[in-house]
Order: C-alpha cells, then sequence, then structure tokens
C-alpha cells in the first residue's frame, strides 16, 4: 500500500491521484473492505514514510453492499 502511495506521488506531482479499495482489478467487481478511519491511514503514512505526502481517505457507502462493508477511496493530494 505505502509502495502505491510513493509511487503515485511521484509519478503525479501536479494532479491528485487516487486509490479505489475494495474493488476487483480484474473483473471491476465491488465487494467492499471494513470501515476504517481516515486516522489509522494517516498513522500508518506518517509511521513508515519519513516525507509523507498528504493524503485523504474516505468511506463510500454503496447500496448493494453489506452495512459494514464499503468502498475506500484513499486521495493522494499534490503539495501545492
Amino acid at each position: 500500500f505505502l509502495k502505491h502511495i510513493c509511487a503515485l506521488t511521484n509519478s503525479n506531482p501536479n494532479n491528485n491521484s487516487f486509490i479505489v479499495v475494495g474493488v476487483e482489478d480484474e473483473t471491476n467487481e465491488i465487494r467492499g473492505v471494513d470501515f476504517f478511519d481516515d486516522s489509522k491511514i494517516q498513522n500508518l503514512v506518517n509511521a513508515y514514510l519519513s516525507n509523507p505526502p498528504l493524503i485523504m481517505y474516505e468511506n463510500v457507502a454503496f447500496p448493494h453492499l453489506p452495512a459494514e462493508k464499503v468502498v475506500g477511496l484513499v486521495t493522494v493530494l499534490t503539495a501545492k
């Protein structure tokens, strides 16, 4: 996960980048993941990266998923 964050930060410095969590890569099937707190993701990035990028994590509910499942949207923000 951290490698993807770093790669997106370095490859797209002028625009925000996104990671969608809970969607199958090959089939695009929306499976969902457990609800995450934004602070847990922030703490992970800050703990392992010496110059961490700004990120934001959002839980997006989908009507057909069980109540405890969401799709996660990680936004890697550009430094402006």
